[in-house]
């Protein structure tokens, strides 16, 4: 029966690969340009507004605080009521104009206010929902669909960075911020629009799938649940903190130059983009815990052999010799991330993909939780 099969297949194919291309090019945006791209313009906010840094990466922890526990539950019960696609386009609207916000304030109250709205947008914008969108349109290369879309935090990031001090020469800061705003909702808004929540041969029975939801009493009775967000929460606060703070230590502590701190920066996430593809591509052929564990090894390990060996870390973008040991805790715990988000990703089975919103926003908060703590260190 395989020839009965193959049609339904090959019409799905295009369909599915607008799904993959609209993930990616969303967390391209909202997590790659709009998370890892703000960092890069805190020491001009603290040379400009006298802030203090506690002032300037406490935006970041108490939105992640508010937003993730109030409306990380909220997120999942509207993707598992309505489907991803209209809560990307609201998160997809929220991080642009939060940018926007962000380049025109005057005080510190107005940034904590857009930095909430931006912390919404990547909520309902970003790894939630698109996280659901590919579960439901990917069965059998559901890794590499999510390998491919996690690929976009990467590049978004790498590239933001190298493109940031360019704006910020043409325009200032704040026209800087404007354009990634703008950037972000005209980039990502139109391929949201139109894609679709399920594929066509899914979308009938979805009154039938939402009416046998698996209790979530089950849930919460496993193990792995608690292993899976322990997990994520370490890796995402550790990457979570470094980036927040790097550039502000290679700024004004160490004097390097817009350029050279972008330069960094930027190949911390370089070092990922091949992780991302490779977790993709091993989680479809060998057990997913057993990749986890894997990368959770490596990561550990990793920055113990580059203390011992001294000052083998390469140079990037003009780094001093003498401050070559500051990278490794970085690049290693953006490792951790991708390996964190991997595992987490494939969590739910194809039966249980009306509870996957559900599943994901319970692990999130406590994520969210435990960064904001780190970034109030």
């Amino acid at each position: 029966m395989p020839n009965a099969q193959s049609p339904a297949s090959a019409s799905l194919q295009p369909r599915q690969a607008q799904v993959a291309v609209t993930s990616f090019v969303a967390l391209f945006s909202i997590v790659g340009l709009a998370l890892y791209g703000l960092p890069f313009y805190y020491d001009f906010m603290v040379r400009e507004f006298g802030w203090s840094r506690a002032q300037v990466t406490s935006g970041n922890a108490l939105s992640k605080l508010l937003v993730g526990p109030l409306f990380g539950f909220m997120a999942g019960w509207v993707v598992d009521r309505f489907g991803p696609r209209r809560l990307m386009m609201a998160g997809i609207l929220m991080a642009g104009l939060a940018l926007v916000g962000l380049a025109h304030m005057t005080s510190l109250w107005m940034f904590y206010a857009f930095y909430l709205v931006n912390a919404l947008g990547y909520v309902c914008g970003g790894p939630l929902p698109n996280q659901v969108l590919l579960s439901r349109w990917f069965d059998k290369a559901r890794g590499k669909a999510m390998g491919f879309a996690y690929l976009g935090i990467g590049i978004g990031g790498y590239l933001v960075l190298k493109l940031s001090p360019r704006l910020v020469d043409a325009f200032g800061w704040r026209g800087a911020l404007q354009a990634l705003g703008i950037l972000i909702i005209a980039l990502t808004l139109p391929l949201a629009y139109l894609v679709r929540d399920d594929p066509d041969d899914v979308a009938p029975k979805r009154t039938t799938v939402q009416n046998t939801v698996a209790p979530m009493g089950g849930i919460f009775g496993r193990p792995a649940f608690y292993l899976l967000a322990l997990g994520s929460m370490c890796s995402i606060g550790a990457v979570g903190g470094t980036n927040q703070h790097l550039k502000l230590f290679l700024s004004l502590d160490l004097k390097f130059s817009q350029t050279a701190a972008a330069s960094i920066a930027s190949t911390v996430l370089a070092c990922s983009i091949a992780g991302r593809l490779l977790m993709g591509w091993l989680a479809d052929r060998i057990p997913r815990k057993h990749v986890m564990l894997l990368i959770y090894t490596a990561a550990r390990r990793h920055p113990h052999r580059r203390r011992r060996r001294g000052g083998d870390v390469p140079d990037a973008g003009g780094v001093p010799a003498g401050h070559d040991r500051q990278l490794p805790h970085g690049i290693s715990s953006l490792d951790r991330r991708g390996a964190g988000r991997n595992a987490r990703d494939r969590l739910p089975a194809a039966p249980e993909r009306a509870t996957h919103g559900a599943l994901t926003c319970l692990i999130t908060p406590v994520e969210n939780f435990l960064q904001s703590l780190v970034l109030s260190g």
